[in-house]
């Protein structure tokens, strides 16, 4: 029990300032052709995830549960101590503990709510009116041709971009917020090559070594054990059609024919899908 709180408690901390909003349920394209002009496709779910559902997702229980507490004989060696029945004022104790602990908590995610806001540009997801004003100002925006709040921090979007791939490129942006983890992000070298990677298109790895901007969500869904969290994982695909030369990809089958002569590379994001997709490719 004492190792399950202190892992859920420091996801929690850990997205406040990492993680805050993934990809649901979705299908993304990119064609990308030799002579620099692309067109990109987004359609499905975009989650802010609220400092509500974080809550949620961290709690081990509602309530002080005085089953839940454990007592030991020989407690000061912890690896041959005998479990007994706590005592009534053992179980005092233990509750004042745990309302001293709730307390703390909810004062924190106070904090970390204000603290989304203002990495939001004041957005919070849980205010109905609030969420209304950003999804007309986000279709105000090129590109957003269709955004609706699902509740919870939940949007529907339809996002469509065509270019040349003179700068970078970046998906999602949107207006007044400052932090972001790209969905998709294309950088052109100078050599010609481009270099596509997908950061969030890959379920989280959990709060092992090496964290990962991701890595939070995924610590706190472990943590959880996955029964009824409210935090999304990335479940859909992408597409990249090209006919450049493509130099290396992480795909599972590799390159196949496409229509006119293109190549097309495909990721299949599900529940044992960790590793972000990457391309690199030859203008």
């Amino acid at each position: 029990m004492k190792l399950f709180r202190i892992a859920a408690a420091g996801a929690l901390a850990l997205l406040a300032s990492a993680c805050l909003l993934t990809p649901g349920k979705f299908d993304a394209s990119l064609d990308l052709r030799r002579d620099g002009s692309f067109s990109y496709r987004y359609t499905g779910e975009v989650v802010f995830i609220t400092p509500a559902a974080a809550a949620a997702a961290a709690s081990e229980q509602p309530s002080f549960d005085p089953d839940n507490e454990k007592c030991f004989k020989n407690s000061e060696d912890l690896l041959d101590a005998e479990e007994r029945p706590c005592t009534a004022g053992e179980l005092a104790d233990a509750r004042k503990k745990w309302d001293e602990d709730f307390a703390t908590r909810t004062e924190s995610q106070k904090r970390e709510a204000e603290q989304m806001k203002a990495m939001f540009g004041g957005l919070d997801p849980d205010d109905p009116q609030a969420v209304q004003q950003f999804t007309q100002r986000l279709l105000s925006y090129d590109g957003w041709k269709r955004v609706t709040h699902k509740g919870k921090g939940v949007f529907e979007v339809v996002y469509e971009k065509s270019g040349k791939l003179d700068h970078d490129f970046v998906f999602p942006i949107f207006p007044d917020v400052d932090w972001i983890i790209p969905f998709v992000h294309a950088t052109r070298r100078t050599d010609g090559r481009v270099r596509i990677v997908a950061p969030a298109f890959a379920q989280p790895q959990g709060m092992g070594g090496g964290m990962s901007p991701m890595g939070s969500m995924g610590g706190l869904a472990a943590a959880t054990g996955d029964r009824g969290s409210p935090l999304p994982k990335p479940q859909g695909s992408f597409t990249l059609t090209t006919d450049a030369e493509v130099l290396t990809n992480n795909t599972s089958d590799g390159a196949v024919a496409g229509p006119g002569g293109t190549k097309v590379l495909k990721w299949v994001v599900g529940a044992l899908d960790t590793k972000k997709p990457e391309a690199l490719l030859k203008m």
